[in-house]
């Protein structure tokens, strides 16, 4: 029994570094993404484009630890709640690297055309929005529920912003 509790440990031990690397890549995304279009640098901004892969992959692999995990171990309270946001979470991170391909696109295209006016407010947005992915992933590892609070303040402050 103590072994098959050890297993279950490390796989939530594995499904938590997969979500915090996954995180990670897809901070650096937004930075690469950001500085591809205000540095007009069409070969980042394909770059992040290629990446997205490895951000596809991740997502495929976490769900697929995740279902293993529900399917072997039936966890329940904590650790299902565990589960379910890790998997949630990834859906997420892999959406917003799938928007971050979308705006590589648009920033190759534009590179094509004279720059209009240098770009001010999406750098600022931007390291905003980074810095919500660290605490969105550093209060999932930590179960931290004020620093999860604290991040939808985060957003709800660059919301304002965009008013």
């Amino acid at each position: 029994m103590e072994k098959l509790q050890r297993h279950f440990q490390d796989q939530l031990d594995v499904l938590s570094e997969k979500v915090l690397v996954m995180g990670g890549l897809v901070e650096e995304t937004i930075g690469n993404v950001v500085s591809a279009l205000v540095n007009r640098d069409s070969a980042l901004a394909r770059r992040v484009i290629a990446d997205d892969e490895k951000v596809d992959r991740f997502d495929l692999e976490i769900d697929q630890i995740g279902m293993e995990i529900l399917g072997l171990h039936q966890p329940v309270a904590r650790d299902l709640r565990f589960v379910i946001t890790a998997m949630k979470i990834t859906n997420d991170l892999e959406r917003i690297a799938d928007l971050c391909t979308n705006v590589a696109e648009r920033a190759i295209e534009l590179n094509e055309e004279p720059q209009l006016k240098p770009f001010i407010d999406i750098p600022l947005m931007a390291r905003r929005a980074q810095q919500m992915v660290h605490g969105a992933l550093d209060a999932f590892v930590q179960r931290d529920a004020a620093g999860a609070r604290a991040v939808i303040a985060m957003d709800d402050e660059l919301d304002d912003c965009m008013e």
